[in-house]
C-alpha cells in the first residue's frame, strides 16, 4: 500500500500545480490584454484574441480529469453544435438576429470563423461547470444544472456583446443588439448543457468556473473603460 502511495505521490502533486499555474496564466493573459487595449494599442491586442481563444481552451484541457475520448467527443459535440447555429444565424438570421463576422477571429466558412466553435465550447463547458458547483455547495438538485448554466452562459454573453462589437468581433446590421439574441443564445446553450449533463463520465473541472469568472471580469473592465 505504501509503494502504491509513492507511484500516485506525483499525479496528486500535479493536481494543484497544474490549477495554480492555469489560474495564474489567465489572469496574466486578461489583466495585460486589459492594460494593452487601454494603455498601449488596442489593434495590437484585439489581433491577439485567437491566441487568447485557443490557450484558454488548451487550458481548460490540461486541468480536467475525464477520460480524453470523452472530453474530444463533448469538444466536438459542443463546438459543431454552436458553430452550426452560427452559420444559420450568419447566413438566414433565423437564430440570434442579423449580423455578421468581422476579420478579427480568423478563417472560417459561410461567414462564420471556425474559433466561434471552440469559444462555444469553453463559454458552454465553464458555465456547466460552474453551475455544478453552485448546486452542490446549496444542496441543489441536479435537475437544475442545465437550465442554471444556459442562463450564466447567456449572462456571459450580455456582458461580453457591447465589447465584442466594440472591437469588432462582429456587428450588427441596426447596431442595437436584439433581445433574440439572447434567447437563442440560451436556447443554444441549454442543449449543448443537455449534452453534456448525458455524458455522465464527465468529471468536474475546478479551473472552469474560475476561467468564467476571470473573462466576465475581463469583459466588465472593458466595457466600463474602453
Amino acid at each position: 500500500m505504501r509503494h502504491g502511495l509513492l507511484q500516485r505521490l506525483p499525479s496528486i502533486w500535479m493536481v494543484p500545480q497544474v490549477l495554480g499555474w492555469s489560474i495564474f496564466v489567465a489572469v496574466l493573459v486578461h489583466v495585460a490584454g486589459v492594460w494593452g487595449m487601454l494603455a498601449v494599442d488596442k489593434e495590437l491586442f484585439v489581433a491577439y484574441t485567437p491566441v487568447n481563444l485557443v490557450a484558454m481552451v488548451l487550458l481548460v484541457i490540461w486541468n480536467d480529469r475525464s477520460d480524453r475520448s470523452v472530453l474530444f467527443q463533448l469538444l466536438a459535440g459542443v463546438a459543431s453544435l454552436g458553430w452550426i447555429a452560427e452559420i444559420i444565424g450568419v447566413n438566414t438570421g433565423w437564430l440570434f438576429g442579423d449580423y455578421r463576422y468581422g476579420n478579427v477571429l480568423g478563417e472560417g466558412m459561410w461567414g462564420v470563423p471556425f474559433l466561434i466553435g471552440v469559444n462555444w465550447f469553453t463559454v458552454v463547458y465553464c458555465a456547466y461547470m460552474s453551475s455544478r458547483w453552485i448546486c452542490e455547495q446549496f444542496s441543489w438538485s441536479h435537475l437544475i444544472r442545465v437550465p442554471l448554466s444556459a442562463f450564466m452562459a447567456m449572462a456571459f454573453d450580455w456582458i461580453m456583446e457591447p465589447v465584442a462589437v466594440e472591437l469588432g468581433f462582429w456587428s450588427w446590421t441596426n447596431t442595437e443588439i436584439p433581445l433574440y439574441n439572447y434567447i437563442c443564445w440560451y436556447a443554444v446553450a441549454f442543449i449543448a448543457n443537455v449534452i453534456i449533463e448525458r455524458m455522465a463520465t464527465v468529471r468536474y473541472n475546478a479551473f472552469a468556473p474560475l476561467l468564467l469568472l476571470v473573462q466576465s471580469l475581463f469583459f466588465i473592465a472593458l466595457r466600463m473603460l474602453l
